[in-house]
């Protein structure tokens, strides 16, 4: 007596990703003195969330003392508008920034910031569905040695809840 719940658990469908719940419970029927509870359920994605994703593209390698042009692409996949939005590129390591120069399409305007190896584009929001495209341009350091890593990183962020992370860094 007293005890209630001993085969209960809950785990995760690997077809659908829904989750599966059983749970044993005290029933109040004379009769049956114990029920099992079986329930299938998915959670959703809040209204009021943004799948900000981030693409980068640029060259496989780099000459020294020359430039180099990347392109970075921010998406809203929605559900909602996205609220201040920050684009971060982290430049390559002893890179010096040229320029960043937003597609003349671009539905959503952005501000320029730049600190030490970093550069900004923030705007107030962007729109679902909104794609917003730089290009971004960077000079080679002229001792940079045959070989060696050049990587760029971009990195979208919102104070909207975003559902996946996993889309907001590019390298």
């Amino acid at each position: 007596g007293g005890r209630a719940g001993d085969l209960s658990g809950i785990n995760v469908d690997p077809v659908d990703g829904s989750f599966w719940a059983a749970n044993e419970f005290a029933n109040t029927q004379s009769n049956a003195n114990w029920g099992t509870a079986v329930a299938n359920f998915s959670v959703a994605i809040p209204t009021n969330s943004a799948d900000l994703a981030v693409a980068l593209s640029g060259p496989s390698s780099v000459t020294a003392g020359t430039n180099a042009t990347y392109t970075i692409t921010v998406t809203n996949n929605g559900p909602a508008t996205a609220q201040s939005v920050v684009l971060t590129d982290s430049l390559p390591a002893g890179s010096v920034f040229v320029s960043i120069t937003p597609a003349t399409t671009n539905p959503d305007i952005f501000t320029f910031g730049q600190g030490s190896g970093t550069i900004t584009e923030s705007t107030a929001s962007v729109a679902a569905g909104n794609i917003d495209t730089f290009t971004l341009l960077v000079s080679a350091p002229s001792n940079l040695t045959a070989g060696s890593n050049f990587s760029n990183t971009a990195t979208v962020s919102s104070t909207t809840s975003d559902p996946n992370t996993a889309n907001n860094t590019a390298t």
